[in-house]
């Protein structure tokens, strides 16, 4: 999974972490081994969009973009 600071798509509207898709949260702790700390989404023509900021002793604030399979968006 590729981390980005740029933003990729706009609109996003904040949802609780619980809200996400378990393939999504699982995807991002077998990738990073973190958590979710705050989660974001976005309906696009290529489906929901998934902000995510990380946290974990090792990453702090990393933000990630998935899609709703839990795959890294570039």
């Amino acid at each position: 999974m590729e981390t980005t600071q740029e933003t990729f798509y706009d609109d996003f509207i904040e949802i609780e972490t619980t809200d996400l898709p378990q393939t999504v949260v699982t995807a991002v702790s077998e990738a990073f081994g973190t958590c979710v700390k705050e989660a974001y989404v976005s309906m696009t023509e290529e489906g929901l969009i998934y902000k995510l900021v990380l946290t974990s002793e090792e990453v702090e604030g990393t933000v990630v973009y998935v899609n709703e399979k839990g795959e890294p968006l570039m």
